[in-house]
């Protein structure tokens, strides 16, 4: 088909494109891989401000109380100079006093630094025993350090749902409220993996490639060079997008609702 032809036969009026529940269930895919992503970076911070709430009210009413045995594993990082003491997870008894419940409880602490020889004093909430710190860890203050981590939990799935959102909608969508049909030269196509990768110009000269894929089944709509063309290179049909880009269709124009009769001019 000639361009001239092709152009002409293409409907001026706003076309919409099918559904494809492909698209969409490939985008709730990623929705909720991105989503579920996100739970590691968001539970760390929660438990982090979990344990400086703690803190903080443990400082202010916590009752001491005296840890009767501590079991657990130390660790520390490897540094030039030596082992560098991180902190220890342990598994504390302590006794509660009469007042407050009595009987012993058990819980997991973290120790910061180095093991001491004798397991520090631990302090709990009154209000509720089991809410409870060793008494160094509820003195101290909180690091920034102990932070860092979380931000880089979230970075990944924050940027992939900025993209995902930013490319939601079919660009071609846009082209199609105002069709403008135009023909573009293709410099050459190439094949990876199940895509099909257009590399073409906005016209003869042009400076600025552009590249677009077409997946496995699906080829692009190619028309005769227009006459006198000097190139002896393929044509293809597209679209402009508002903002100026080339959109090829594909040669089943499969993405857009047409008629018959539309489709029949096109030679769809």
């Amino acid at each position: 088909m000639n361009h001239a032809a092709v152009i002409d036969a293409f409907p001026r009026r706003p076309v919409t494109l099918l559904p494809d529940p492909q698209r969409k269930k490939s985008g709730r895919r990623w929705l909720i891989g991105l989503l579920l992503l996100l739970l590691p970076g968001l539970y760390w911070g929660w438990s982090l401000w979990e344990t400086g709430q703690l803190r903080t009210e443990l400082r202010a009413r916590g009752v001491e109380a005296d840890v009767l045995s501590a079991d657990g594993n130390c660790w520390s990082r490897r540094q030039i100079s030596g082992d560098n003491p991180r902190g220890c997870n342990l598994e504390i008894e302590y006794a509660v006093r009469a007042e407050h419940g009595g009987g012993t409880r058990r819980a997991d602490v973290w120790l910061d630094g180095r093991r001491p020889v004798f397991t520090p004093p631990a302090l709990y909430d009154p209000a509720d025993p089991d809410r409870v710190m060793l008494k160094p860890e509820a003195e101290r203050d909180g690091r920034w350090t102990e932070w860092i981590g979380v931000p880089i939990l979230l970075l990944f799935p924050i940027a992939g749902l900025a993209l995902m959102f930013a490319t939601r909608k079919n660009p071609l969508e846009a082209a199609l409220a105002d069709p403008r049909p135009v023909t573009v030269p293709v410099d050459r196509f190439v094949r990876q993996g199940n895509m099909l990768q257009v590399w073409y110009r906005k016209a003869p000269g042009e400076t600025k490639e552009w590249l677009q894929a077409f997946p496995q089944g699906s080829e692009p709509f190619l028309v005769n060079p227009p006459a006198g063309s000097a190139e002896d290179k393929p044509w293809a049909l597209a679209l402009l997008h508002p903002k100026g880009r080339p959109i090829i269709l594909d040669r089943a124009l499969s993405q857009l609702e047409l008629s018959s009769e539309e489709r029949a001019r096109l030679g769809g």
